[in-house]
């Protein structure tokens, strides 16, 4: 058991924002199941809760590698059948993805306050082993402080923090170990 508060974020462009989920991993409850519209909300949010042990964010670090070739985490996701939106590399003329430079971002935010405890997620592949996932989100939790607009990246937050516990339990898998920015956990 791991006695630590675990947070999942979904990024989305500019003028979306972000979900965020924070989970309880003792009490098993939902601190925060929101919306937010700037990288400052994130941060203010993230450093009222106590005890984070890890931030599972569904968003490469940079919106753009200097690989010759597509991520290692990227092709290996792919290989196992699942959809992916490729970080654009520096050699092309390709403007990165907006929510990547948006993630990007994010990240240069959190990374000076948390350093290691920041993970690279794919709520995607995460799914496919969601029958073992103990959380559950009550449908009240979606009153009022979310739109329906937002009920699905609400619901991809969720699963970046399980992402986050199974990371700090252990039990996380992983694709690209050897990818430039580091493996893509789910």
């Amino acid at each position: 058991m791991v006695n630590k508060t675990v947070v999942g974020i979904d990024v989305a462009g500019s003028k979306k924002g972000f979900a965020l989920a924070a989970y309880d991993t003792l009490e098993k409850t939902w601190l925060e199941l929101r919306h937010v519209q700037s990288h400052v909300e994130v941060l203010d949010i993230i450093n009222r809760l106590s005890n984070v042990g890890c931030i599972a964010i569904d968003c490469p670090p940079k919106a753009i590698i200097d690989g010759a070739e597509t991520r290692s985490a990227e092709r290996e996701l792919k290989r196992k059948g699942y959809n992916m939106q490729w970080t654009r590399r520096r050699s092309t003329d390709l403007e990165p993805q907006e929510w990547m430079s948006n993630g990007q971002r994010l990240w240069e935010v959190l990374t000076p306050l948390h350093g290691k405890l920041l993970i690279e997620t794919f709520p995607t592949a995460a799914c496919d082993s969601a029958a073992d996932c103990e959380m559950n989100i009550p449908l009240c939790k979606f009153a009022g402080k979310v739109t329906r607009d937002h009920y699905k990246d609400i619901v991809d937050a969720a699963l970046c923090a399980w992402v986050a516990q199974k990371k700090l339990l252990g039990l996380a898998q992983m694709a690209g170990l050897d990818d430039e920015l580091g493996p893509i956990y789910y």
